[in-house]
């Protein structure tokens, strides 16, 4: 056998080896191939989130002013709404005719407390709060004066029970001004309608004090007879 004979015919084992370490370096470079690829796969990805937040970020806008309460130009508009309705509504309720239910009917008494000497004298205050002038006709919508008891609400008198009104004809209340009528004096004694034959003087105490005119009646004003 010559040389080059005894040379190509190596061992088993080298064979083995070498193929061992071949295998190994192809997993090697195998291995550094699938993390170059996922190296710059990954930093694709980052770059690409990266720049999509930014233009995110630059393109939003700002919808508050660094000075200013978000709510602020709705509230401004919602103050500027309720003034021009408020306006509104004070405009529309001054009115340009007048009727008997515009008008306001004042109870006054003559006095807190009247001594037991004294007679009571009562006032009626009629006021027209509109920008027209009304006419009353007194002798269908009378004036009257009327008094009840505080504690049990008993009507003890009215002045037209007995006697006819002091006031007749039309009686007129300017626009935004009133009128006042005065009852001089009331004999302290119980009267109801037709029936003032036997009239009873009224016990000390507390009571209430109406005027009407025609249906417009006032709130009640009390008043003592001591």
């Amino acid at each position: 056998m010559s040389e080059d004979n005894r040379e190509k015919q190596l061992p088993k084992e080298v064979y083995v080896r070498r193929r061992v370490a071949a295998l190994a370096l192809l997993v090697v470079v195998v291995l550094l191939l699938w993390w170059i690829i996922s190296s710059l796969g990954g930093n694709d990805d980052g770059e690409n989130a990266a720049a999509t937040d930014n233009m995110a970020s630059s393109t939003t806008p700002d919808m508050t002013s660094p000075n200013e309460p978000p709510n602020t130009k709705k509230e401004t508009e919602s103050a500027k709404e309720s003034s021009s309705s408020e306006s509104s509504s004070e405009s529309s309720s001054s009115k340009k005719s007048c009727s008997l239910a515009d008008l306001k009917v004042t109870a006054q008494p003559g006095a807190q407390t009247f001594g037991a000497a004294q007679q009571p004298n009562f006032f009626a205050k009629i006021s027209n709060p509109t920008d027209a002038e009304c006419v009353i006709d007194a002798d269908e919508d009378q004036l009257k004066f009327e008094v009840f008891t505080l504690q049990s609400y008993q009507r003890v008198w009215a002045d037209l029970d007995c006697n006819s009104s002091d006031v007749s004809g039309d009686i007129t209340i300017p626009a935004g001004e009133s009128v006042n009528y005065e009852l001089k004096a009331w004999s302290k004694t119980t009267s109801a309608p037709e029936q003032c034959d036997d009239r009873q003087a009224v016990q000390p105490g507390s009571y209430l004090l109406y005027t009407h005119l025609g249906d417009n009646v006032s709130e009640p004003a009390t008043f003592n007879l001591s």
